[in-house]
């Protein structure tokens, strides 16, 4: 029984370990995607589109690991189906609940895993995540600013930049300046310059340029050479500090507990408490598929040429419960009915296959060594 243990164990692991880095990879690509433009724009550094790239992975770990599980348990089973040793096994006296038992166990031990990362580690990468996307947003060197173009940034402040570089850099600038009235208005030229956060806010210093404006009492174009230039920009609406968090990027402590004082509305806290209920469920879809691969390919007769049949049913049935717990985990937030719909989405497959599977008394397991 050990040797057994140890052979599912071992198999089911490195199965379930490369088919989700499989998954991960494809997820990866098709992310990576949504976040390609927000970089290109912004102008932001090439590890900023990494940082959000792989932030943005946890939270579909509760999707594809399940789904990996099932499949290596699927695989595995049919694979030693075909090989005959299912039928070894049972010959010597292995009930479906010895051969489940170690399949079963790992997929707990996912669960628990796939239940640190809804509750913790996935609200804290969502957090991050958010956090760095509002602040690319926040960054004026490409939202505001288009090489080759007249951008206005303000009223009464215009900027050309011949071209922005991957690191940000600004080359060949010229900006127009007229936002105080009282004052004449101010033409820069600048080889260089780039973006600065100051003590005032937001800044562009610029390098190796001159400052010209038209002097009306004079009746003369006055021209002043520098170095280093500064000009304020303007103030951003909205601080990146003041972004409101959203329910998902709550730990699982912070929705059981929500602070009181910020004032939470009852619709959002109908809202939290729904996530919270959905961050403890979701981890345990692992086991129900699980349940359903095993119950599907343990029971009824072993037919070595395949057990097609057997692998469709349980495929169909894992994509039908995932579609519906989706579904109804969207409906939940406005329905106590989807809610409950969704505890019993994910007890029924474990009771359905635990009573298939159960060990019987007149069907003893052998232990061996």
């Amino acid at each position: 029984m050990q040797i057994y243990n140890r052979y599912i164990f071992r198999t089911t692991f490195i199965a379930t370990v490369s088919i989700t880095l499989i998954l991960v990879a494809v997820t990866m690509l098709t992310q990576s995607l949504r976040f390609l433009e927000l970089i290109v724009e912004s102008g932001a550094s090439t590890w900023s589109f990494w940082i959000l790239t792989f932030l943005n992975l946890p939270r579909f770990f509760e999707i594809i690991v399940p789904i990996g599980l099932a499949t290596s348990v699927i695989f595995i089973l049919n694979r030693m189906t075909v090989d005959s040793e299912l039928s070894v096994l049972k010959a010597t006296g292995f009930s479906h609940w010895a051969l489940a038992r170690p399949l079963l166990i790992i997929a707990l031990g996912f669960s628990i895993f796939l239940l640190a990362i809804t509750t913790w580690i996935g609200p804290l990468s969502t957090a991050k995540t958010n956090l760095l996307r509002h602040t690319l947003k926040s960054e004026f060197s490409g939202l505001l600013f288009k090489d080759g173009v007249f951008n206005e940034v303000d009223d009464g402040l215009t900027f050309y930049i011949r071209e922005l570089d991957s690191s940000g850099e600004l080359h060949g600038i010229i900006i127009h300046d007229e936002r105080i009235k009282d004052e004449p208005a101010k033409t820069i030229y600048a080889k260089r310059g780039v973006l600065a956060q100051t003590e005032t806010g937001n800044a562009i210093l610029v390098f190796d340029g001159a400052r010209q404006d038209f002097n009306a009492k004079k009746q003369q174009l006055q021209r002043l050479s520098f170095e280093r230039y500064s000009i304020d920009l303007p103030e951003e609406e909205e601080e990146t500090s003041q972004r409101s968090k959203k329910p998902k990027e709550y730990n699982l402590a912070e929705l059981l507990n929500p602070d009181p004082a910020l004032n939470f509305d009852e619709k959002q806290l109908r809202e939290i408490r729904v996530e919270a209920h959905l961050r403890i469920l979701a981890p345990f879809l692992a086991l129900g598929y699980v349940f359903i691969a095993t119950a599907s390919l343990l029971c009824g007769t072993i037919n070595r040429r395949g057990q097609g049949a057997k692998i469709i049913t349980a495929i169909a049935l894992i994509i039908l419960l995932q579609s519906l717990y989706i579904a109804l985990s969207n409906m939940a937030v406005t329905s106590t009915l989807a809610l409950g719909l969704c505890y019993t989405l994910v007890i029924l497959p474990i009771a359905i296959g635990y009573f298939i599977l159960r060990p019987r008394n007149e069907a003893r397991t052998q232990e061996y060594k």
